[in-house]
């Protein structure tokens, strides 16, 4: 038998997680744009936090001889009276963990509005300051230093 007290454990750590990368995920939506960075790269850790956690459970289930209950349980994918007693602080972990997800599905679209939004403004400013005539000035200037000395009227 699974020790059912180590998954219990391990899902728990998980929704921890989780609500770390909620949290990194609403800040994005409020933040200074020079602290987005910074968050993304924080949840790309989180995710791999996540994610090591979820293998983690694959190989625990893997060992219990009815692994197909134990997976709908830990994934809240049944109602509360389908699981035995034992079971059920798992399936009450699992729709924690449900929860957080619903809440993160449209908080993640609206971090990734605002990053688009973000690049929209600086590729903007970017073309902007590419029009100026320092722009001009410059292009002019680096395309006289990349020719071979020779002009276009020639060796003159």
């Amino acid at each position: 038998m699974t020790n059912l007290s180590q998954i219990l454990e391990t899902l728990q750590k998980k929704q921890q997680v989780l609500l770390l990368f909620e949290e990194a995920t609403q800040q994005m939506l409020s933040c200074p744009e020079e602290q987005l960075e910074e968050l993304v790269e924080e949840r790309q850790s989180l995710l791999a936090k996540i994610d090591s956690l979820e293998k983690e459970l694959q190989t625990l289930c893997q060992e219990d001889p009815d692994k197909e209950q134990l997976i709908s349980a830990i994934g809240g994918r049944a109602d509360a009276g389908d699981f035995p007693e034992d079971l059920q602080p798992l399936y009450e972990e699992g729709m924690k963990i449900r929860a957080v997800f619903s809440r993160l599905r449209q908080s993640d679209q609206q971090a990734q509005l605002r990053l688009k939004t973000e690049q929209n403004r600086i590729l903007k400013k970017i073309k902007q300051m590419n029009q100026g005539t320092n722009a001009k000035a410059a292009r002019f200037y680096s395309n006289a230093g990349a020719s071979d000395g020779r002009s276009r009227l020639g060796n003159a």
